[in-house]
């Protein structure tokens, strides 16, 4: 975990893949979001617990969940590209609100809700290209990029 806690020090936010956070994890399949607001990106269907409350998640849904929730992902988060996590500092979500009204909004990060989960507007192969692929190429091309995926 060490390596996604470096790479949100420097870019402010991190994206991978589940199963590389639960492999990183021991494939223990509970975690804390800690002080980092996730967006979780579900390629397939799967169940997550989140506070307790378990959520059935359909494929191309984006789960918005705040931080210092306590989640437990299913055994299907453990297949390579099941869900992904975007995952970003309270100053990246302060900056975007002067970039966009979208992410820092209480719609998707109301502190009284322990989720908010959304169906994509597009098929979730476009999604994974507009936002996976794109952050994918903006590590390679204006860092090092801490890890490979």
């Amino acid at each position: 975990m060490y390596k996604v806690t470096n790479e949100l020090s420097v870019n402010g936010f991190s994206v991978n893949p589940l199963n590389k956070l639960i492999e990183r994890n021991n494939n223990h399949h509970a975690f804390c979001t800690l002080e980092y607001y996730c967006i979780f990106i579900a390629t397939v269907d799967t169940v997550f617990v989140v506070e307790n409350v378990t959520y059935n998640l359909k494929k191309g849904s984006l789960t918005f969940i705040a931080p210092e929730k306590k989640v437990v992902c299913d055994k299907n988060c453990a297949n390579d590209g099941a869900v992904y996590i975007l995952a970003f500092t309270d100053a990246f979500f302060e900056k975007s609100a002067h970039d966009s009204l979208l992410l820092n909004s209480n719609l998707f990060y109301d502190p009284q809700s322990k989720i908010v989960s959304t169906m994509g507007s597009i098929p979730i192969d476009e999604i994974i290209k507009l936002i996976i692929d794109r952050l994918a190429l903006y590590k390679t091309k204006n860092n090092n990029g801490l890890y490979n995926q």
